[in-house]
């Protein structure tokens, strides 16, 4: 991970509230439109994680699309139904409603979680 963590936010609209908020955080934020715009930056830049902010079945299509990509991001939707989103596709998921107050800690969380799992374990070596 990057010292300023970076996310692709892949949404419908031009104004997104979830990029506001992202950014207000902290984050740095790369936004696009389009999903064969998201499968190419996911695929070539240093992200840390994908935001996607879009109804539920398109949703569900663009974490299918991300999990196919060799070494993808983790994948954070904000969604109408996270549940049918996790049992779906096991992507991390946060209501819609609860953006306002929830986004930034469940970004935080999802991210730390993601970077311990990929971080070696200390003192997991052989004693010499």
């Amino acid at each position: 991970m990057q010292l300023i963590p970076h996310l692709l936010l892949r949404s419908e609209s031009a104004a997104s509230r979830a990029a506001v908020l992202l950014r207000d955080a902290g984050y740095m934020v790369t936004k696009v439109t389009d999903d064969e715009m998201a499968m190419q930056l996911a695929s070539s830049l240093e992200v840390d994680g994908v935001v996607i902010d879009l109804p539920t079945l398109p949703a569900i299509h663009a974490v299918r699309q991300m999990h196919a990509i060799h070494g993808a991001p983790p994948v954070l939707v904000i969604s109408r139904a996270p549940d049918l989103v996790r049992r779906s596709t096991g992507a991390a998921a946060l209501h819609a409603g609860e953006v306002e107050e929830e986004l930034i800690s469940a970004t935080d969380l999802w991210l730390a979680s993601h970077e311990k799992a990929r971080s070696p374990a200390v003192g997991t070596g052989a004693a010499r």
